[in-house]
């Protein structure tokens, strides 16, 4: 079938009939306003969303033919259902929908009666079971049946019997009526409103209609009679005669949903839309009645209109229909089908365009700019980020069909040093220092567009490299020919120790490199220009001090950072910080050096892969270890991979011992780390005891007599290999079971530590090295806790 040449009269048709005979009160406008009917929320209320992340099965159904996620049309007029926080879970209605003119008058209901005049009397008066209203003045009258308004006029007319009397007659209170909700609702059963209230009144406290369910043919069912309620009516036309009042005992049955068919693509309201059946079969809709079921398409325009639907066999038939008068009366869309509008591609006829970061982003006229230096004549066009150094023309070639990308300078634009033409539909694009920045980002961890990862790709390919003293290294794009002075002000500028006489400029030209010193402080200089894949590296003066310094902390004078010289020594550096306070005990003190704790570290990690390569070995062998196993060494794993390294030495940090034996006396390295603690008076054990602590010191206590105090070894302790950290970081192994137990003098700051039991790893078969990581750990773990405190 051919394509549609022009069909923008379509986005002006009249409102047209769905099928065969049906009656002009009947029609669906094509009008884009739509009732949206919802009760609003008030205080102590809460909204109840029933939208749903998982899309309905009809949904998934049209999902699964077309790129489009389309929802079913209608039911987000019951997304907005209020819930009060009450006891027994009533929702209240906000407000009836019938007006007190119209409401019918029944049993049950309590009206204001107002006489003046001649007589002057207010007085309340309920219906009577009889449905008589009865008057002290008047004779009974009987209302049911009628409104509130024709009520009025009645007494009026009574009234008109005794001299200059008027009477007024307002309704006081309303009767209570009990209606049943059934079928394809979220909350069936009896619901209580009043008069006032309409079916959308209790189709909502009921929770609203399931996608399930219809909402072209609900039910109601009124002394023993049945009325069809097409609700489609209320939301598209805004016909409010389809919202009947409530009445005592209406019954309500919403049965399943019906036919359906889907409008996608350029229409103003895309949706899965339910067509009406007539004696038990779905009628078919013609092109006319979809564009009127979603208002229309966007604008007048070109466009293409696709049909899907499936053969008697299921096999999915397209089909593209001509945008004529015939094709667009013709009845073709039933149960199942798919209409996909698709708007052709529009043009602009001489315009330009600017992207990125301007502040006159959008279409220009080409008349009015035909270079680059009169669409951006000075700075106020860029944004306040800016990057200065390059922009991109995008601009379409009709040889290759394929767009091409034209560099510029944007600095060099308004500094009049340079201009290029411009092109119909060439887009200008203009980054900012972020852009530039984000490009050494993965793009696996940005989503970007195709034609954001060429541009991207581009800017690469233009890019030079700045290193060494300045603020902001990396890779910078540049139009050919950028000075190398404005390269180095976009990086940030200078840093304080940069040396302007010894930049070094690496150029790549046709193929050779060529390598030059320059110094910017000679003027011959100033005007070096770069291109693409230049490297630029700026020298310092001198090394900086805060790359090479140690931290003091602790029972010191003056405790933090301190730069370092060569030759400096723990001595010179507590002489500097003041020297040691008098409650300083230098046999405890804690010196962590960074290359032991990078090795450190490293061992750790090395010993965590050791054994997860060791535990995926014997679970692939015959003999698998159980649950209980492969959790335990998977918690020691683990503990490696997070153990923090301490990396301590030990040294001497006594100034008076130092003094006397400087061959004692350690060189600083950066990144050194010395903890002089207080003289202590504790004895700390940890480990595998019931209760780790830290114990008061006595001369005369040994080790096991510490164990005992804090609470004996725990179930999983290895007595046998407990052993003691002495202050200076030296460590002993202790005598302290039952058949080999041996008194030892322990000094106050020492900490007994009682390793675990190595037993539950025998399986790994790697029990020695088991038993050296588990003590390692335990070391690592007190020493932390001291470099913390």
């Amino acid at each position: 079938m051919s394509v549609a040449q022009s069909v923008s009269p379509i986005g002006y048709m009249e409102p047209v009939s769905l099928w065969e005979g049906e009656e002009d009160n009947t029609r669906l406008s094509s009008s884009a306003d739509s009732f949206r009917a919802a009760p609003f929320k008030q205080e102590g209320q809460e909204r109840i969303n029933h939208s749903s992340v998982i899309p309905s099965r009809i949904e998934s159904f049209y999902a699964e033919r077309i790129v489009d996620e389309l929802q079913q049309y209608g039911y987000e007029v019951f997304q907005s259902t209020v819930r009060n926080h009450t006891q027994d879970g009533a929702m209240p209605i906000v407000s009836g929908g019938v007006s007190q003119d119209s409401l019918i008058i029944g049993v049950g209901d309590t009206l204001d009666i107002i006489l003046r005049g001649q007589i002057n009397e207010r007085q309340d008066y309920t219906i009577s079971p009889q449905g008589l209203l009865i008057l002290d003045q008047f004779p009974p009258i009987s209302v049911v049946g009628l409104t509130l308004k024709q009520l009025q006029e009645k007494l009026r007319l009574e009234a008109r019997r005794i001299v200059n009397t008027d009477v007024f007659v307002t309704l006081k209170t309303v009767r209570q009526v009990s209606v049943t909700v059934t079928g394809h609702v979220e909350r069936p059963g009896r619901h209580v409103l009043t008069a006032t209230h309409t079916i959308m009144d209790v189709l909502h406290k009921a929770g609203g209609v399931k996608k399930t369910g219809t909402l072209r043919n609900i039910k109601l069912i009124r002394d023993g009679e049945m009325k069809h309620i097409d609700l489609y009516m209320l939301l598209q036309n805004g016909t409010s005669r389809v919202d009947l009042p409530l009445r005592e005992g209406d019954k309500i049955i919403v049965p399943s949903i019906g036919a359906t068919l889907a409008i996608s693509g350029d229409v103003k309201n895309p949706a899965i839309y339910e067509i009406l059946s007539r004696q038990k079969h779905a009628q078919k809709y013609s092109l006319a009645a979809l564009f009127a079921l979603s208002g229309g398409v966007i604008s007048p325009s070109q466009y293409r209109f696709i049909k899907l639907f499936l053969d008697a066999d299921g096999q999915e038939i397209t089909e593209e229909i001509i945008g004529n008068a015939r094709d667009i009366s013709k009845r073709q869309f039933g149960d199942g089908s798919i209409l996909i509008v698709s708007r052709r591609l529009q043009t602009r006829k001489g315009a330009i365009e600017i992207e990125g970061n301007g502040t006159r982003k959008g279409v220009h006229d080409l008349k009015k700019a035909k270079t680059l230096a009169e669409l951006l004549p000075d700075r106020s066009n860029f944004g306040s980020d800016i990057y200065p150094l390059i922009g991109l023309i995008e601009r379409w070639n009709n040889k290759t069909l394929a767009p091409e990308y034209i560099s510029f300078s944007p600095l060099q634009i308004v500094n009049k040093n340079t201009d290029a033409p411009l092109q119909q539909k060439d887009i200008i694009h203009l980054f900012s220092r972020k852009d530039i920045a984000m490009l050494d980002v993965d793009s696996s961890e940005n989503e970007q567009t195709p034609k954001t990862q060429l541009i991207n790709t581009i800017l690469k390919e233009h890019a030079v490299y700045i290193r060494g003293a300045v603020r902001q290294d990396g890779a910078y794009p540049i139009y050919e020919g950028t000075a190398l002075e404005d390269i180095l002000s976009v990086a940030g500028g200078y840093m304080l120790d940069a040396d302007r006489d010894k930049i070094e400029v690496t150029e790549n030209r046709n193929g050779h490199i060529y390598r030059q010193n320059v110094s910017l402080n000679d003027a011959s200089n100033k005007e070096i220009f770069l291109q693409a894949g230049d490297t630029i590296r700026v020298g310092t003066k001198l090394k900086t001090l805060a790359e090479n310094s140690v931290y003091l902390y602790g029972e010191i004078l003056s405790s933090g950072q301190y730069n370092l010289m060569s030759g400096d020594t723990l001595l010179s550096l507590i002489e500097r910080a003041g020297g040691l306070t008098e409650q300083a005990y230098p046999e405890g003190s804690i010196f962590s050096r960074k290359s032991e704790r990078i090795r450190e570290e490293s061992r750790f990690k090395s010993q965590a892969n050791a054994l997860e390569l060791k535990l995926s070995t014997m679970l692939e062998s015959e003999e698998k270890p159980n649950q209980d196993q492969i959790k335990t060494v998977e918690n020691l794993i683990d503990d490696l991979r997070h153990a923090r390294a301490v990396g301590r030495i030990t040294i001497e940090a006594d100034p008076e011992i130092l003094i006397r034996e400087p061959e004692l006396d350690i060189l600083l390295e950066h990144g050194d780390k010395i903890y002089i603690p207080k003289r202590p008076l504790t004895i700390r054990v940890a480990g595998e005891v019931l209760s780790p602590s830290a114990l008061q010191f006595r001369s005369k206590k040994d080790a096991s007599e510490y164990i005992s105090e804090a609470g004996g070894f725990s179930y999983h302790a290895d007595k046998d290999r407990s052993f003691v950290i002495l202050p200076d970081g030296s460590a002993q192994p202790l005598r302290v079971n039952y058949w080999n137990h041996q008194a030892s003098f322990i000094p106050p700051g020492s900490t007994i530590i009682v390793p675990r039991d190595p037993k539950p790893f025998d399986f790994v078969e790697v029990t020695k090295d088991i038993t050296q990581i588990i003590a390692n750990l335990a070391v690592t773990a007190v020493l932390a806790d001291d470099l913390r405190d």
